[in-house]
């Protein structure tokens, strides 16, 4: 996501939460009205290790790798230039009620982490 963030120029989430959790959050957001930010099925297909490798294909087909910023470059732009309808423009932050939960998040864990660390003593 900092990749991401940083070619799209658009705020990286602010909470990352374990997958039981974000699918808990979907399941009862799809009941609101609305279009929900991720829908239960992504979340799963998300949480997949998505993992192949490329050995065979190098090897027989003559594929080359590029680097994952350079498709993410090209993914954004293509989105920008053919389906700029959801995305987000340039510059967008992430909604202050989850840039507020990661910071109390972020601070609570390394609360937690410096009483954990002080308790080994």
């Amino acid at each position: 996501f900092a990749d991401l963030a940083r070619l799209s120029g658009v705020q990286a989430p602010a909470v990352k939460l374990p997958l039981p959790a974000a699918l808990a959050l979907a399941g009862s957001l799809e009941r609101l009205p609305g279009v929900p930010v991720a829908s239960a099925v992504e979340l799963r297909v998300m949480g997949k290790w998505w993992a192949y490798r490329s050995t065979k294909a190098i090897r027989e087909l003559g594929y080359e790798p590029s680097p994952h910023e350079d498709t993410l470059e090209a993914t954004v732009g293509w989105y920008r230039e053919y389906d700029s309808g959801g995305l987000a423009p340039a510059g967008a932050r992430q909604p202050v009620a989850l840039r507020a939960t990661g910071t109390l998040l972020r601070v609570a864990g390394a609360t937690l982490g410096a009483l954990t660390l002080r308790g080994d003593r």
